[in-house]
């Protein structure tokens, strides 16, 4: 009996140690697990710190790019001191001269943010036959315009009356009659830009660009009678 004893009481210590043995090896796994797990939070935390700041940076790139396009578009003429119009690529196309129609895009630039005021000035409460005198009193200014007869200063002149100074009105674009192009009229080729303003009004001008640079002058600015 008493043998029977020791034994249960063997058995009985063997499974206390079984059971601590176990459950020392349950929490050791699960403290692992923890830590496991928590390493991986740790490093999913920082994949999308970076991956939103490696977003934000691409972001802020486009968001930086869209803006310089947009203020390349609204200021693009006056950075680089041209006006295009409308049409423009038909006539250097069809243009068969040696002129640089560059310099008509700065000739045009400067008629509109200059010259404009300019004439608007020289003319302004003179009669038709004190402008028409006001050429030849002041041809070089005025050819520096490109303008070379009376005639067309004239008519330049009443258009611009109808449209205003700049102080009370803003060009807003410009096309080419591609209808009124004609590639030679007297070693010219010649058609009529159109200028539009704010406040409705336009300016027609006339364009004769030489066929051959050799003719004087290259480029000049002429209008109809209204």
């Amino acid at each position: 009996m008493k043998k029977i004893l020791i034994g249960i009481i063997i058995i009985l210590i063997i499974l206390l140690i079984g059971q601590l043995v176990y459950f020392n090896f349950r929490n050791q796994t699960n403290a692992e697990d923890q830590e496991s797990t928590a390493n991986q939070n740790v490093v999913t935390t920082q994949n999308n710190s970076q991956n939103d700041e490696t977003t934000g940076s691409a972001q802020n790139v486009v968001n930086l790019d869209q803006n310089t396009v947009s203020n390349s578009t609204q200021t693009g003429n006056e950075q680089t001191n041209t006006i295009s119009p409308t049409g423009m690529s038909a006539i250097l196309e069809s243009y068969s001269g040696d002129v640089r129609l560059s310099q008509l895009e700065e000739y045009l630039y400067n008629f509109i943010y200059s010259d404009f005021d300019t004439i608007y000035n020289l003319t302004t409460r003179k009669s038709t036959n004190a402008i028409l005198q006001l050429y030849d009193t002041n041809t070089t200014q005025i050819n520096n315009m490109h303008i070379y007869s009376a005639d067309d200063l004239l008519n330049i002149t009443s258009q611009i009356f109808m449209v205003g100074t700049s102080n009370s009105v803003n060009y807003t674009n410009s096309y080419i009659d591609l209808s009124t192009l004609n590639e030679n009229e007297n070693g010219y080729t010649t058609f009529y830009v159109t200028f539009r303003f704010s406040n409705q009004r336009t300016i027609e001008l006339k364009v004769y660009i030489a066929n051959s640079s050799s003719t004087v002058p290259n480029i000049r600015f002429g209008a109809d009678e209204l």
